[in-house]
């Protein structure tokens, strides 16, 4: 959406507080949208993969690009006529959804291995117990 609007505040050459409002007008709505799906799918979801013991960035990635296919095609697919703005806006839903999932599981990952005692077991290295 910023490339839109952005030749459109650089047009009179002048940028006022009104311009820079209309520049980042999208990128406000797109945050806070994600942040909002974060907060409402995210967190939930938190506690069931740490109950089901299968946090991982790939689970978190596939499911955070799940939802974010899904909420723009339910909210503009079902509740109105609009199924071609829905599919135009899963695109770019489905990369949020994604990439905030996938930057919350790596997180998540983390956290696991700062805290257990034990590192994960390594597998055998027969060649190199033999060199050294």
């Amino acid at each position: 959406m910023l490339i839109f609007t952005l030749p459109a505040v650089l047009e009179g050459g002048q940028v006022d507080a009104l311009g820079i409002a209309i520049v980042t007008m999208p990128l406000w709505y797109s945050f806070g949208i994600t942040f909002a799906a974060a907060l409402v799918i995210g967190l939930p979801l938190t506690a069931i993969l740490r109950r089901w013991d299968c946090e991982t960035a790939v689970n978190y990635g596939v499911l955070g690009a799940l939802f974010g296919f899904l909420i723009p095609v339910m909210t503009f697919g079902i509740a109105s006529d609009w199924l071609g703005l829905a599919l135009t806006l899963a695109v770019p839903g489905t990369l949020a959804g994604a990439i905030t999932a996938t930057t919350w599981g790596y997180w998540r990952e983390g956290l696991r291995w700062a805290s257990d005692p034990e590192p994960p077991d390594q597998p055998a290295k027969p060649i190199h117990d033999l060199i050294h």
